[in-house]
């Protein structure tokens, strides 16, 4: 029998639902999200995707072990308590004539009920790029995983730090002078956006992301590809590889969203273009325009082969849904 979830029971069971990976866990999602953004096709199965993001990951068949493995049909089933986030599962497909298929698992939408947030590709020759998809894992019968150990590892909002209230002093009576009226001097109010604030505020891994992103710039460096390909050059010439960056908040576009005051210059953002068809699209978050109305400076590529270069532009970033930060 399929089962069917809302998008908003969906969103608020991810709300309660953290991820927790180890190193090797976060480093298979992070390339399996990367090519879920970019629309990469690989040609076969399932099978043939995920075995491609476990390889690009670092992780060929000498670097997996299999965790547990049983009879398809007659089982016993794993228990969900066995499964990690970034773990290769073979399962029954329970909304598909419960055929054999495979995915990434991601995180417990209900473990409960055994629903689950997967990365899934249809293959078949479909030409279809992965997704991420809710499946019900009453039926996993083999479990392969990553070798490589590392601390766990945990993507949720950062939590704001609640100051104690002050109290208001008792106010001190004083004799009134009677002075001369003074007219304050007026200051000068600069109305471009303040790069200097992005550098004054990064960290020194996000001011060699921003001093990479400002050369490919200067030097109208055109990147073959999406705004992801452009982004990901920028990363990789400024030294931070895959195995150098993690994921401060993890949502899909319809949410749940970055608390955008916790950005920081240098952060590789995935947001909603509303200036643009209400597209998804990334780029680099430089610094603040306007703070309270969500506006930022991004340096951003136009990709689809426009042959345009790297630009900084103002993006409204109040939807925020996906942040990835250099370490």
């Amino acid at each position: 029998m399929k089962r069917a979830l809302s998008i908003i029971a969906f969103l608020s069971l991810l709300h309660a639902s953290p991820l927790w990976a180890s190193s090797a866990g976060q480093r298979i999602l992070n390339v399996g999200h990367s090519m879920i953004r970019s629309s990469q096709i690989v040609a076969g199965s399932c099978w043939d995707y995920i075995d491609a993001i476990y390889k690009r990951a670092g992780y060929p068949q000498k670097k997996r072990r299999t965790v547990y493995k049983s009879g398809k049909h007659k089982g016993p089933y794993a228990s969900t308590d066995l499964i990690q986030s970034g773990d290769w599962l073979y399962y029954l497909n329970r909304s598909y004539n419960n055929i054999e298929h495979s995915g990434i698992f991601v995180r417990w939408v209900d473990k409960s009920k055994r629903l689950a947030e997967m990365i899934s590709y249809k293959g078949q020759n479909s030409r279809t790029p992965a997704r991420y998809k809710v499946y019900d894992l009453s039926n996993v019968y083999s479990i392969m995983r990553p070798n490589g150990g590392g601390v766990p590892y945990q993507s949720q909002r950062p939590r704001r730090q609640v100051l104690a209230k002050r109290t208001r002093p008792t106010p001190v009576t004083r004799p009134t002078l009677v002075t001369r009226p003074t007219q304050a001097r007026r200051q000068p109010v600069s109305r471009r956006p303040s790069r200097q604030f992005a550098k004054t505020t990064a960290s020194p891994a996000g001011q060699r992301i921003l001093g990479t992103g400002r050369s490919m710039v200067n030097s109208r460096a055109i990147i073959r590809g999406a705004c992801w390909d452009y982004v990901e050059e920028v990363y990789k010439r400024a030294g931070y590889s895959q195995n150098r960056r993690k994921n401060v908040h993890m949502g899909i576009k319809a949410g749940p969203y970055f608390n955008p005051n916790y950005l920081k210059p240098g952060d590789w953002l995935y947001y909603i273009n509303h200036s643009y068809k209400e597209a998804e699209h990334c780029g680099i978050f430089v610094g603040w325009v306007n703070q309270s109305k969500r506006i930022a400076k991004i340096l951003s590529y136009g990709g689809e082969n426009r042959r345009a270069p790297g630009r900084y532009r103002n993006y409204d970033i109040s939807h925020t849904y996906y942040v990835v930060r250099p370490i």
